[in-house]
């Protein structure tokens, strides 16, 4: 007996409205990143040091939030329960974008205590400022993370076609990332 495809209960237009949500995901992934370096960097100073403690926790978070989720995300059989947690994830990050400037204008004081009280040590300065910029970022990096594995999960429906699916997942959001930076950055 064949395998059903988990494309076979989904209504029309399911697999194009998660492309194009995946595509607006790096799209608003890479604005995010620019704007909150852009906020941390005025907070933490612009040292080569800030730029490399945000970057670190972004590239960690996506890393880890991929792999948490690939390790529990194959539980998960209803291909419409995959869609609800990716738009739960996207709805977090969201949410939590909007929560930013709040949380960076508190940290902004305990910032400036330690870089008077530890001016003078390079590297307890970094690490500290590195652990609480991560307290601050991490959440949103995590499940920005998640939502690639999810969309694999939801998107390949057979394996023969698993380079030519996620290749395609991937390649939507790079370039949404890609468009995202651009137009932020100018």
């Amino acid at each position: 007996m064949a395998k059903k495809k988990i494309s076979d209960n989904l209504p029309p237009g399911v697999f194009f409205l998660v492309l194009a949500c995946f595509f607006l995901s790096g799209f608003s992934g890479l604005i995010y990143e620019i704007l909150w370096t852009r906020m941390m960097v005025k907070i933490i100073g612009s040292a080569p040091f800030a730029v490399s403690i945000i970057l670190t926790i972004f590239m960690g978070g996506l890393g880890l939030g991929s792999y948490l989720a690939g390790r529990i995300i194959d539980r998960i059989e209803q291909p419409l329960a995959l869609v609800k947690l990716y738009g739960l994830l996207e709805l977090l990050i969201g949410v939590y974008a909007l929560l930013i400037p709040l949380l960076l204008t508190a940290f902004k004081p305990l910032q400036t205590i330690l870089y008077n009280g530890l001016y003078d040590q390079f590297i307890v300065y970094n690490l500290v400022t590195f652990m609480i910029s991560a307290i601050i970022l991490g959440l949103p990096v995590i499940c920005m993370g998640a939502t690639l594995p999810i969309l694999c999960r939801f998107y390949v429906a057979d394996l023969t076609h698993l380079g030519t699916h996620a290749g395609r997942l991937y390649g939507l959001n790079t370039i949404g990332a890609a468009l995202g930076s651009l137009v932020c950055g100018f």
